[in-house]
């Protein structure tokens, strides 16, 4: 049992995958859910774990809703995990064991899948995600997408993180284009031919120079969406500062 490190997650309409993701946690002693408005069945599925306690509350933005769900919990230890991922056995010995030091950030490899299949190449190929920090010393940034956890000190560990990525094309390719409205923490203004070389770079970086296209056509759906999600971002930026 983990009793020293609390699990924390944010919800809405998580059925999809909350089940699986719930079951791996079933060993820690206390997980927060932080629900922001849920209409499908997350709620019961929730209810059914008794290591899980729920709240409720408005969607203020990822990074700062985080840290909102974090500071319900009992422990400053926070693992912070999505509803669609699911801790694997390696991961969880590794928690167990882990020597923790309170101004060190922790990072997780995540596996991502796409429609069940693993990406190994490209940028998702190599995820690695802050996960694990104890929140007396540091916590997310304010970032309503994007958001990270602020620190320099940071650990990779063993174990991975198994992420739902996709299920579905066209809710994917949906999802990237509401991130790219989403507001940023700094703006981001490029005029439309400086916008597309930079979303060109991030396709290339992706898909050619990280070996995306091993994937076959996972990758290079996967690479599209990266340069449509940087292209709209700046191109949202400078036609929202035409628009004053």
């Amino acid at each position: 049992m983990i009793e020293h490190i609390s699990a924390v997650m944010i919800t809405k309409d998580a059925e999809a995958h909350l089940q699986e993701s719930l079951e791996s946690l079933r060993d820690f002693k206390e997980v927060i859910i932080y629900d922001t408005g849920s209409q499908d069945q997350t709620l019961k599925i929730a209810q059914k774990f008794p290591n899980v306690t729920i709240h409720q509350g408005p969607f203020i933005g990822f990074g700062p809703t985080k840290n909102e769900a974090a500071s319900l919990a009992s422990n400053d230890w926070i693992f912070s995990i999505d509803s669609d991922e699911v801790v694997t056995p390696k991961l969880l010995a590794t928690l167990q064991a882990l020597s923790l030091q309170s101004q060190k950030v922790y990072a997780i490899h995540r596996q991502n899948l796409f429609l069940g299949r693993p990406i190994r190449h490209g940028n998702w190929g190599s995820d690695w995600v802050k996960r694990l920090y104890n929140r007396s010393f540091t916590r997310f940034s304010d970032a309503q997408v994007h958001e990270s956890i602020i620190g320099k000190d940071i650990q990779k560990i063993p174990g991975h993180l198994l992420h739902y990525a996709v299920d579905e094309v066209q809710d994917f390719l949906l999802k990237a284009a509401r991130y790219s409205k989403l507001p940023h923490p700094t703006p981001k203004k490029l005029h439309p031919v400086l916008a597309f070389g930079r979303a060109l770079w991030t396709f290339l970086r992706s898909y050619i120079i990280r070996a995306g296209f091993l994937d076959g056509g996972a990758g290079l759906v996967i690479s599209v969406s990266e340069f449509n999600g940087v292209f709209f971002k700046y191109i949202h930026g400078f036609y929202k500062d035409k628009d004053k």
